[in-house]
């Protein structure tokens, strides 16, 4: 199981995606309101799925060996529901591919969010603009 402070390799994209979105909600805005601002940001595209392939793999094959799925979290649940069925179709399309390379592809395939919260989004952008 995946503690607490863990640092993915694609943290750093991830924050980058993030303050880019959030700059790009708010030029578009009419009004500013900052939960709805964070709650779009949270809500938009992102170029992949912000979780390492090695953890997606472990992760997505304990749910195959076992049934339950190990992630608790409502939304992390989500991200990977929905690395399963991008990796599932991906071997459908292609016999020969491995469960551990469908799940590489699938994590580095466009992801429909970020799969964060509002507040998650809030701290994430906060600590990233300071840094920049």
């Amino acid at each position: 199981m995946k503690k607490k402070g863990n640092i993915c390799d694609c943290t750093h994209q991830r924050d980058l995606e993030l303050c880019a979105t959030y700059r790009k909600v708010i030029s578009e805005a009419t009004y500013i309101y900052l939960p709805d601002i964070l709650r779009k940001v949270a809500e938009s595209p992102a170029s992949r799925f912000f979780v390492s392939e090695q953890r997606a793999y472990l992760v997505i094959s304990q749910w195959r060996k076992s049934g339950v799925l190990s992630v608790t979290t409502p939304l992390r649940r989500r991200m990977f529901e929905d690395i399963w069925k991008i990796a599932s179709d991906l071997m459908t399309q292609n016999q020969e591919l491995s469960l551990y390379d469908a799940v590489f592809e699938a994590v580095n395939s466009p992801a429909p969010s970020f799969y964060l919260t509002p507040g998650s989004t809030r701290t994430l952008i906060y600590r990233a603009l300071n840094l920049i």
